[in-house]
């Protein structure tokens, strides 16, 4: 291998891993620090006790302050580490957002012009395909769970639901969906913004991992409510409604 291409594999390995690099040597600089810190502290200690006469405070510093000079290095290096992963995470954080907001445009770009060549209908008619297509992805029923029916507490009727986002199963009906949804939506016009994950427990879904459970969908950064798209689907010859939204949740960091 030659040493150019040694070099290439280097370089993509810092680029994809330097903040993890970074703050592994600002740790380890803190580390030798403090060691170096103690060890300074223990020789000076013994230069003062050695000294036939008591020091005062600025003799002890003008005598032993080189012994300091490691530890201060290691200090600065350290600080100077951290600083540099913060900033590269930064960078990386800023990069993702400006990614995301241009393919959210995109893809609004792309659906406005769905339903201007093709038509409304058309287009509900494709929307309601990829929702299917999201249903048949779903395991089977088994046991209990393939009746097509429940009875609900109050007597009213229970179809079996799916949420569009994380795939999750649940047994509710149309008016009791839009029940939940204008709570939501009204603590979306209390807080501003609200989590996956908090409409999961609105819907008494289970929530998920951060990385999806953590996304927010806000009012006061795109002036909308949160509405429902329900597209009437089909799961082992049984009726299954399937919830979509007019808007995707994004990171918390792009508000």
């Amino acid at each position: 291998m030659q040493i150019r291409e040694i070099g290439k594999i280097v370089e993509k390995f810092i680029r994809k891993n330097g903040p993890t690099l970074l703050m592994s040597a600002g740790l380890v600089s803190f580390g030798g620090a403090i060691y170096a810190t103690g060890k300074a502290t223990v020789k000076s200690v013994r230069d003062v006790d050695a000294m036939e006469e008591t020091p005062s405070t600025k003799d002890i510093i003008k005598a032993e302050w080189k012994n300091y000079i490691p530890a201060a290095a290691l200090t600065v290096t350290g600080a100077g580490c951290v600083i540099g992963a913060n900033h590269m995470q930064l960078v990386r954080i800023e990069t993702i957002a400006a990614a995301y907001a241009l393919n959210r445009k995109e893809l609004d770009k792309y659906k406005g012009k769905v339903k201007e060549l093709l038509g409304e209908q058309k287009a509900a008619e494709i929307e309601d395909k990829i929702a299917q297509d999201k249903t048949d992805d779903i395991p089977p029923w088994e046991g209990a769970n393939r009746m097509p029916v429940k009875v609900g507490p109050n007597g009213q009727q229970l179809f079996r639901c799916v949420e569009g986002l994380t795939g999750q199963t649940f047994w509710s009906n149309s008016i009791d969906i839009d029940q939940k949804l204008n709570e939501f939506n009204n603590w979306l016009i209390k807080d501003g913004t609200c989590t996956v994950n908090e409409w999961l427990d609105i819907l008494g879904c289970e929530q998920v991992d951060k990385t999806l459970g953590d996304l927010v969908w806000d009012c006061h950064g795109s002036g909308d409510m949160l509405s429902i798209v329900k597209h009437s689907t089909v799961k082992d010859g049984e009726p299954v409604l399937m919830i979509d939204y007019n808007y995707k949740p994004k990171p918390s960091f792009l508000d």
